[in-house]
């Protein structure tokens, strides 16, 4: 300070945790300061001054409330505050803060913030980041609507993580959407070996003139669980996710469809994404790009139209007889965000659909559909018209759409020989037939 004649004030501010916090006020009459990205501040006051010094941030309590001084005569260090919640473990948005930005700043380690249903734009909603605290972000009700729209803020983002601090994070429950600009990773990017979870999230409209319409993993690994990604864009590839570096994502029973450009997955780099149960279609340029394989036909995964129930409405429910619901693929899970939801989901008539996977082995699904309650009969015949084994013998069921596994086994319990072979349902005097072939 030169010349000035005076003593200072000086301290850290942070959370329970330890955690330094930011933009904090501190107000010493006539004098004030904010703390810095370390938590840290320092105020310069005259010889003898008395008064009491005041932190103040929107949101929050501090422990203790203020700090008095009487006739100071010399530097003062370790002037500390903790900072405590106006609210509890639990804020809800708009109710409790109007903002996420402003749920973030406040929260502490461990800490829930809800959004209830709406849509959320603008200031607050954007280039947000947990700043290494473990935090559950999520949607109060249902995953599609809650959503984050970017589409007012050209040029945004939603959330940004950054190292291993960003971790310990999980989004579920939410909708990001209209992103559009020329950031890699134009609506959620992890760096540096930030490894956030998201869980039931939905990107969709997501467009970069760069890599990564939806999400880039740079040199982080990501865990991605019961997500859909649909209608993305990147001119430089990655619509939905672009991986680089030595870490990649991991994706459980995600939904990748549908991309503008840019294909699906692009990865350059070491790392390759770990997938289970997912199902990667129809992506315009391509479902797999870069130095990765293709892995349909492994650990689940499937490459199948997810009969969506009304795209051009953006519904992205599923429909009665999609591959992504548990019945009708070989993991027997739910793939994607969104579950069963058509209005009115049963069949005009008898319905047998394609068994997947096909070709097969050992074993594989074949989904059929009843307009109504009726008794059902499921068999498989060879070639020559013999019949090999009766899945269903006139079992009643309901009406809707309904699954079988077959094993690849006769009647007899023995393995069945490589070749073609065709699945008949019967019921209310109807039947299908499917061809369908086994492999060894």
């Amino acid at each position: 300070m030169g010349c000035y004649s005076g003593f200072s004030l000086s301290g850290r501010i942070s959370d329970a945790a330890g955690l330094p916090i930011a933009g904090v006020v501190l107000e010493a009459a006539p004098v004030s300061v904010a703390t810095d990205a370390a938590g840290e501040y320092e105020i310069w006051i005259p010889v003898d001054w008395s008064g009491v010094l005041v932190p103040e941030k929107d949101y929050c309590e501090f422990a203790p409330e203020q700090r008095s001084y009487l006739d100071v005569a010399s530097d003062l260090t370790d002037q500390d505050f903790t900072v405590l919640r106006a609210f509890g473990a639990s804020s809800e948005i708009p109710t409790d803060i109007p903002t996420l930005a402003g749920a973030l700043e406040y929260s502490l380690t461990g800490d829930t913030i809800t959004l209830a249903p709406g849509i959320y734009s603008g200031d607050g909603f954007t280039d947000l980041n947990p700043k290494g605290k473990s935090l559950l972000i999520r949607g109060k009700t249902k995953t599609d609507s809650t959503i984050i729209d970017l589409g007012a803020t050209p040029g945004s983002r939603a959330f940004r993580f950054e190292g291993e601090a960003d971790s310990a994070c999980t989004i579920a429950g939410l909708t990001i959407s209209g992103a559009t600009g020329d950031l890699t990773g134009q609506a959620v990017i992890c760096s540096d070996g930030a490894s956030p979870t998201f869980i039931n999230v939905i990107f969709r409209d997501n467009v970069s003139s760069a890599t990564g319409g939806a999400l880039a993993s740079i040199a982080s690994a990501p865990s991605l669980r019961s997500c859909t990604f649909h209608g993305n864009s990147a001119e430089a590839g990655g619509a939905a996710i672009f991986v680089s570096g030595d870490l990649a994502p991991m994706l459980d029973r995600v939904l990748i469809t549908g991309t503008l450009s840019g294909g699906g997955i692009l990865v350059e780099g070491p790392a390759a994404p770990s997938l289970v149960c997912c199902d990667v279609w129809g992506n315009a340029g391509g479902d797999y790009l870069g130095e990765t394989d293709d892995p349909t036909g492994s650990a689940g995964n499937q490459s199948i139209d997810p009969l969506y129930c009304d795209l051009a409405a953006g519904d992205l429910h599923l429909s009665g007889e999609s591959p992504c619901l548990p019945d009708f693929n070989t993991c027997g899970e739910m793939i994607g965000a969104l579950g069963q939801g058509c209005v009115g989901d049963v069949p005009s008539e008898l319905y047998l659909g394609q068994n997947y996977p096909n070709p097969f082995n050992p074993s594989t699904a074949i989904r059929f559909g009843l307009p109504e309650a009726r008794s059902v009969t499921l068999t498989i015949f060879d070639l020559s018209g013999r019949r090999i084994t009766t899945l269903l013998d006139a079992e009643p069921l309901a009406a809707g759409y309904h699954s079988r596994i077959w094993n690849g086994m006769d009647h007899k319990g023995e393995r069945c020989s490589t070749g073609v072979y065709f699945s008949r349902v019967e019921a209310g005097g109807s039947h299908r037939n499917r061809k369908m072939s086994l492999l060894k």
